[in-house]
């Protein structure tokens, strides 16, 4: 099911909490934030399995370079409603991100549920210092959240973007 009847379901979804286990299955969740401009793309991110986090960064510019970083700790690593910050030894960020509702889907996993929201194309702005250089951020993001009870192999069958149309229209794409 997609879009606002999601939350009629009757099933426990974000924002709400939701059971550790499901069956025989843990939890798993994660909140990815996607900034892509002409000056670099960035990715940070958190998942959780059952109780073990996993975070992530993630910084590609024009000229291949490419820095990352995944811990299992905080890692200097926040992704949150309305923010994404790292605070490492070669990078420090700080991105504000304009969210909105978003499109919500809940889908079968077995005899249980996953539930994803997708936000495509939403205003991004901050600072990036990456190695002593210093970035001005204002590109679009994509926010990717799910949580639930996912077999083991999962295959997705929609993402989200932005997307810029001929007559220089922006748009977050949902697919």
């Amino acid at each position: 099911m997609r879009g606002p009847a999601v939350q009629l379901l009757g099933l426990p979804l974000p924002p709400r909490p939701m059971p550790a286990r499901q069956g025989t299955r843990p939890l798993k969740r994660w909140r990815y934030a996607g900034v892509y401009g002409p000056e670099l793309m960035l990715c940070v991110g958190e998942a959780r399995v059952g109780p073990l986090p996993q975070r992530w960064w993630a910084i590609a510019l024009p000229d291949g370079t490419l820095r990352e970083r995944t811990t299992i700790r905080r890692g200097g690593v926040t992704v949150a409603p309305g923010r994404a910050e790292v605070a490492a030894s070669t990078l420090r960020l700080s991105v504000s991100l304009e969210e909105v509702e978003g499109e919500e889907t809940v889908s079968p996993s077995a005899d249980s549920w996953i539930w994803t929201r997708k936000q495509a194309g939403i205003p991004a702005r901050g600072v990036v210092e990456l190695d002593g250089r210093h970035f001005e951020i204002e590109a679009e993001a994509v926010v990717d959240e799910s949580a639930g009870y996912h077999e083991r192999r999962t295959s997705w069958r929609w993402s989200a973007g932005p997307r810029l149309l001929g007559a220089g229209d922006r748009v977050g794409e949902l697919k």
